[in-house]
């Protein structure tokens, strides 16, 4: 499917329905090749995309019996981290302390992003200080873009380093091209 007939999919089909048959049928409608839940209704999907409402209700009802939506990307998330924080923090320094006292760790976390994490999470997993700790502060970078890909699969390298620099609307700031830049440089 196409991008422009994955929005207009979207407009049309997806915003007329319940939360869950969202996530369904954004997960059925294949998102740029990038999403897929169930291989069986992504098949039937691809053969006749009049089926799109009835995978939708099957994945839907799928994802009640389940708490986690999976999502292929082909993005490597661990090449992503490792750019961000070579960009973040050159030094490799765990207590680095950024942007007047507000970031800390390799990765540059705002308190703001564990608390995030945390809601993402449904429970308070992460303290502020784990932020020093590199091994935690790159797996809430992963809980977070895992997040990310799980509201949009289609989001790619760019997408994700923008929002990291400028919040989960980054990907659409003009102020986030230059960090873009820098990633890509290191990717």
């Amino acid at each position: 499917m196409k991008f422009e007939e994955t929005i207009k999919y979207f407009e049309t089909e997806i915003l007329n329905e319940s939360f869950s048959d969202k996530v369904a049928a954004i997960l059925a409608a294949g998102t740029l090749g990038l999403s897929t839940y169930d291989a069986e209704a992504n098949n039937q999907h691809k053969t006749n995309s009049k089926h799109s409402k009835q995978i939708s209700t099957n994945l839907a009802s799928k994802k009640a019996k389940s708490k986690h939506v999976y999502v292929k990307s082909n993005v490597n998330l661990d090449k992503l981290i490792s750019a961000l924080m070579k960009i973040e923090v050159p030094s490799g320094n765990p207590l680095a302390v950024g942007d007047q006292g507000r970031a800390v760790g390799i990765l540059q976390l705002h308190t703001e992003m564990v608390d995030d994490v945390n809601r993402i999470l449904g429970k308070k997993v992460y303290s502020y200080e784990d932020r020093k700790n590199p091994e935690k502060s790159k797996e809430m970078a992963k809980i977070y873009f895992r997040s990310r890909l799980k509201h949009n699969p289609a989001f790619d390298y760019e997408h994700l380093a923008r929002q990291w620099n400028g919040g989960p609307s980054g990907h659409m700031k003009t102020a986030t091209i230059q960090y873009w830049k820098k990633v890509k440089n290191v990717l």
